[in-house]
């Protein structure tokens, strides 16, 4: 019988089953002191496995009922604490206890590390000659040497810029009140007279290298001590040395040469002068009494020195 030819049976793989692996759940974090408080309030016996140093710890725990009004009592005692920290110092608090009650008060205000660190700048309105940086600075560092709040400082601050905005914008005002009291005093001396004088007036200024205004208002000039100087050295360039030194010496009786000068001039050019008349008079005796008085005036100036 011939032989029979076996047949392959396919294979069937039988497929491998993948283990099941949790998760594990995180765990809720405990809180430190969860083991001393259960449903029944304190748990006594945990509290009693505490070792003696842990004894202030163990009378904090023995006040609160349970884990919340702990935490609550903590929360007052660290409000209670920084309240504590404003307190004055004793007189007899050493180094170490000034440094650090320092640092709490300087943390509680929130007081920079530096004077510039409260952010005080000039404001861009403030024109740079009205600001005083310099003072501005050294108030700062006052300020800051006494722990002075950034809200406080500020407040300051603000106080100031507007005192200086309320003076810029009062400028206008005052420089006219100034001008109209000078006018009214130029009115009051020269009368009618003023606007003749202020011309005269004005025109010598400028010959002395003073600046007058545009306007013709003698009262609109602004005048400093240099300008003041510079005209007094200009007029001694103008004034002869003859007329500038005169009368620096004085007689017996106080008078000076330019005064016995000045008299002996006015019986030529004062209608007040009680020789005046006679000077210009036709009669020879009174035009001889005139002169007469002018000669012993002229004579007394050039014999005084």
């Amino acid at each position: 019988m011939p032989e029979e030819t076996p047949v392959e049976t396919p294979s069937v793989e039988t497929p491998v089953e993948t283990p099941h692996v949790e998760t594990p759940t995180p765990e809720t974090p405990t809180t430190p002191f969860a083991g001393f408080y259960g449903e029944n309030g304190l748990n006594r016996e945990a509290l009693e496995k505490l070792p003696e140093s842990a004894k202030p710890i163990r009378s904090m725990l023995e006040k609160y009922p349970n884990e919340e009004a702990l935490y609550g009592g903590i929360k007052n005692l660290q409000y209670l604490a920084s309240q504590k920290s404003l307190q004055k110092l004793p007189p007899d608090a050493d180094d170490i206890q000034k440094h650090q009650h320092a640092q709490m008060v300087k943390e509680y205000f929130g007081v920079p590390d530096q004077p510039d660190g409260y952010g005080v700048t000039k404001p861009e309105e403030i024109p740079d000659e009205i600001w005083d940086a310099e003072s501005t600075n050294e108030l700062l560092g006052i300020l800051h040497q006494h722990n002075a709040s950034p809200e406080l400082v500020k407040a300051l601050a603000e106080h100031q810029v507007n005192g200086i905005k309320a003076q810029l914008e009062s400028v206008p005002e005052q420089e006219k009140a100034r001008i109209d009291s000078i006018n009214q005093e130029l009115q009051g001396a020269f009368g009618n007279e003023l606007p003749k004088v202020a011309e005269t007036a004005l025109k010598g200024l400028r010959a002395l290298g003073v600046e007058v205004p545009e306007s013709g208002n003698i009262a609109e000039m602004t005048i400093s001590y240099i300008d003041i100087v510079k005209a007094g050295q200009r007029m001694t360039e103008l004034i002869s040395e003859d007329v500038v030194s005169r009368g620096a010496g004085r007689d017996a009786s106080g008078m000076t040469a330019g005064s016995y000068r000045d008299q002996a001039l006015a019986i030529k050019t004062d209608p007040s002068n009680p020789f005046y008349s006679d000077f210009a008079s036709e009669e020879p005796s009174r035009q001889k009494r005139a002169q007469a008085e002018f000669n012993r005036l002229m004579n007394l100036a050039s014999t005084t020195k």
